[in-house]
């Protein structure tokens, strides 16, 4: 996904069985673009659904506040719809509100 700033990709994980993700933070330099730094991430897929869902019921039971809750949640689906009007748009990013 392209934003303002930076670049960040999604590896796919089949080959591996984990994913690396990536965010890589850009500067406009004149006309030239700079990469200012890189994040990388290892993530391991297997079972990652059936450990969300333990951590959930865990909560529950014990009253204890999850790792991610409802406002993380809205987060992630103002992203993915701000992804998915760019590139309706054909690649221009718009404001995440």
């Amino acid at each position: 996904m392209l934003g303002e700033s930076g670049i960040l990709s999604c590896e796919d994980p089949s080959s591996r069985g984990s994913t690396r993700i990536s965010l890589e933070k850009f500067s406009l330099e004149g006309s030239k673009l700079r990469s200012v730094n890189a994040e990388v991430w290892e993530v391991d897929v297997h079972d990652t659904l059936e450990r969300e869902c333990g951590h959930f019921l865990r909560c529950i039971r014990e009253g204890a506040a999850p790792l991610s809750g409802g406002m993380e949640g809205v987060a992630v689906v103002r992203m993915l719809e701000a992804g998915h009007r760019s590139m309706r748009n054909g690649g221009a990013c718009s404001p995440i509100r």
